[in-house]
């Protein structure tokens, strides 16, 4: 991507918020927010597919239209009428760590992070060193003011001061996406369309995204596993991990205590 598309990208998303947050109701917006790699393209997907609405991606001109808004937003942003969709922090980080060595591999130089990682990663293939580089990658991303930790929580605390902004588990939805999102509308707009509902779910479903043909893919799709973080992590970026954000886990409920480490001893 362009040094100029990514502005105009990065201009034409945050002038979109501002819309939704002034005047969304009147269009309207629907909002779908959360730490990315946590399943928000899916639930973006899912609602659009429902509603029978666009969902706008890699635009570069302000959106004011009724439509389905994907974004990453962190929760002092004035935004309080959105779905929050959240997931565990390790399956995030593996997720978009595969995702940033899929564009680096991919695009190389044409990616626009390329020389900001090639500086800070091992030197040689990524698959060789993916053990160090996915440390370095942790260390860099919970030194963010925005971490998973940070990001989710405060979301979740900030619906509890505004009754529009809907929490959703991935994980939930993932084992569940027809009660989920049953739950969900029926809460949020009263009456639903069950047989509406139940199509959006059918065609929306992870496994059938995943056997589209690529190019009609519209985002980067891995796995959508739950726990998959076991198969990647180390000592090392579990330390890391933990150190910044283990307490988050424990108070969302994905860990009793910091006795996770212990699979890696």
């Amino acid at each position: 991507m362009s040094k100029v598309r990514w502005f105009l990208e990065g201009t034409s998303h945050y002038a979109t918020m501002y819309i939704g947050k002034k005047w969304g109701n009147n269009f309207p917006m629907y909002f779908v927010c959360s730490f990315p790699r946590s399943g928000s393209t899916w639930l973006s997907e899912l609602l659009a597919d429902y509603f029978n609405l666009p969902r706008p991606s890699h635009y570069i001109f302000p959106i004011g239209f009724s439509s389905v808004i994907h974004t990453h937003v962190s929760p002092n942003f004035g935004l309080k009428d959105c779905f929050y969709i959240y997931r565990d922090g390790r399956d995030c980080y593996l997720s978009f760590y595969q995702y940033l060595l899929k564009n680096l591999i991919e695009k190389g130089e044409e990616f626009n992070e390329f020389g900001f990682w090639k500086k800070r990663f091992k030197k040689g293939d990524y698959k060789e060193h993916f053990d160090e580089n996915f440390s370095i990658y942790l260390e860099t991303q919970f030194k963010k003011k925005w971490h998973w930790g940070k990001h989710t929580l405060g979301w979740i605390e900030k619906s509890k001061n505004y009754k529009n902004v809907e929490l959703i588990k991935f994980e939930d939805l993932k084992n569940n996406p027809l009660g989920i999102m049953t739950e969900v509308l029926e809460k949020r707009f009263g009456y639903i369309s069950i047989s509406s509902l139940e199509e959006a779910v059918k065609r929306q479903s992870i496994q059938t995204q995943k056997n589209r043909p690529k190019d009609q893919h519209r985002t980067f799709i891995r796995k959508g596993e739950t726990g998959d973080w076991k198969n990647y992590f180390h000592r090392e970026s579990a330390d890391i991990f933990n150190y910044y954000a283990g307490k988050s886990l424990i108070k969302l409920g994905y860990e009793e205590n910091s006795e996770w480490l212990n699979i890696f001893n």
